[in-house]
């Protein structure tokens, strides 16, 4: 996990509006989630992986285990059972609520940080370069 270490800046989001309105968000949330521009520090400690996003619209802290399953409650307000794993050197965020799912996964690619997020048919991505 220790490749995720760092500050990232958000450079694209490809189809995340989609992806939001497929998660159940409502039209306010994701215009808003349209216009933040996140910063991500990273931090790791052993197993343990700490997440703070900030921006002009939300800020959010998130700390987890790897393979621990976790009640989460995410950014638009579902309540999820989570867990994160390492599947080679992708970090992957599965997480489950009412009777849906939705895959997160995190690698680094050309030292940008790639978020592939998907639920159902719909694919999103987001691009962060380290600062």
């Amino acid at each position: 996990m220790e490749q995720f270490v760092g500050v990232w800046a958000i450079k694209d989001s490809d189809n995340f509006d989609a992806y939001m309105q497929a998660i159940g968000v409502n039209f306010a949330l994701r215009k808003l989630g349209q216009v933040a521009k996140p910063t991500l520090t990273i931090s790791v400690e052993g197993n343990k992986m700490k997440m703070n996003s900030v921006s002009a619209v939300k800020n959010i802290s998130m700390e987890m285990t790897l393979d621990e399953e976790f009640d989460e409650t995410t950014p638009d307000g579902r309540t999820c059972k989570t867990k994160y794993t390492m599947n080679g050197n992708k970090l992957v965020q599965h997480q489950t609520w009412s009777g849906k799912s939705s895959t997160i996964t995190r690698y680094i690619n050309d030292g940008e940080l790639t978020m592939e997020l998907v639920v159902g048919d719909v694919h999103a991505k987001r691009t962060y370069t380290k600062k």
